[in-house]
């Protein structure tokens, strides 16, 4: 039986955020024996690194990675050097998984050479019209990671029937909620009197880390044992970090930088807060919920298919201060709530956001473009 080759194309160098989804994928599928997969990434990428390792013990034919050359959205020869991976590895579809030139340069590359292409699309930001007319007519399904993402689509004018919603997802293997108390109060200097809030997050202007910072001010004062983690990098940080100053929240509030250890650290929490202005969907939220962590967030994007409204947590209007401080109070003096939505969360994580529901939607796609035998499109197949 002839395998069908997918050719995967993700551009991001770090393993977090959209290149991690690809990667879950990729574990999905290479167990079921009606695909082949090869990955596309930038030489010396952690993804590169990470897709290696996990082919060196199952076979070169299951996860081939074939590092290449990406400069970015000015690259245009990367189109043509796609275009020759296609036709040298006899490609039956090519999925583009990221942006950064990869997006319209792989759909170009998949136009000469007559391969089907898709593109998953992971944020919910508006385009110019003129790059929107351009862009998606290149692929038979835009794939959203998200139903906000896919109306964000809709509004600029593209065709429903040119889209398709197959939400990220989160390892629950991996993300469970076992915490280690010890090992966290003293990485962070904790204990356990200590009412422990995170934000994780990149640290640009989106995101809103300045309204919870502002929210703090207060409750600080009202409940001196918040603490707050905040994890991620971004250009923010030197005016986050004065700005928490500042507010005269400094002695509460750490800064930790990224970490590779979430699955660690997120079941010793006691709140996650997503203050956002947009989001895609929130990776961040579904590893929170798998760890039985309750969420307040900002009803945006694709975040409140993420949190459930008073199921896994609250959401607010972005940008509303007052509100988000109300809500980080209710959370504080309503223990037992939080054990409810802490235990609804990771059930809705199991039910909704499995690396399996993932691959079964992407095999039914994939079989779509191509004579991919229908019995092997199944999750217990891939």
């Amino acid at each position: 039986m002839k395998k069908i080759t997918i050719v995967h194309i993700e551009a991001g160098r770090h393993l977090y955020g959209g290149a991690l989804q690809v990667v879950y994928l990729l574990q999905a599928l290479r167990k079921n024996p009606a695909i082949e997969n090869i990955l596309l990434c930038p030489e010396n990428s952690e993804i590169a690194k990470h897709c290696q390792d996990i082919n060196s013990g199952i076979g070169s034919d299951i996860c081939k990675v074939i590092p290449i050359k990406m400069k970015g959205e000015l690259d245009i020869t990367l189109t043509f050097r796609i275009a020759k991976i296609l036709k040298q590895t006899n490609a039956d579809i090519l999925h583009v998984h990221s942006r950064r030139g990869a997006d319209i340069f792989g759909g170009l590359a998949a136009k000469l050479v007559s391969v089907p292409c898709l593109l998953t699309r992971r944020v919910d930001n508006k385009e110019p019209p003129w790059l929107c007319r351009i862009k998606y007519p290149l692929f038979a399904k835009t794939i959203c990671i998200s139903d906000g993402i896919k109306q964000v689509l809709l509004q600029q004018g593209v065709a429903e029937s040119k889209l398709a919603t197959i939400r990220s997802v989160v390892d629950t293997e991996k993300y469970s909620a076992t915490p280690d108390s010890d090992w966290f109060y003293s990485t962070f200097n904790l204990n356990d009197s200590h009412f422990v809030i995170a934000i994780i997050a990149q640290l640009i202007e989106r995101k809103g880390h300045r309204i919870l910072f502002s929210a703090l001010r207060k409750l600080a004062k009202k409940y001196p044992q918040i603490r707050l983690l905040v994890f991620g990098k971004g250009p923010l940080d030197n005016q986050l970090k004065s700005l928490a100053n500042t507010l005269g929240i400094e002695p509460i509030v750490q800064f930790a930088g990224f970490r590779s250890d979430l699955d660690k650290v997120l079941p010793n929490l006691d709140l996650v807060v997503h203050p956002a202005f947009s989001e895609g969907l929130g990776v961040s939220l579904l590893q929170a919920s798998a760890c039985q962590v309750p969420i307040i967030a900002s009803a945006v994007g694709g975040i409140p298919e993420a949190v459930e409204h008073q199921r896994n947590g609250l959401l607010l209007v972005a940008g509303d201060e007052r509100a988000l401080s109300d809500a980080i109070e209710t959370m504080i003096l309503n223990p037992q709530l939080r054990g409810t939505y802490a235990k609804q969360a990771r059930e809705k994580m199991l039910q909704e956001f499995s690396i399996q529901v993932m691959a079964d939607s992407y095999c039914s796609l994939y079989q779509s473009l191509t004579s991919m035998p229908k019995r092997l499109n199944k999750a217990k197949s891939c």
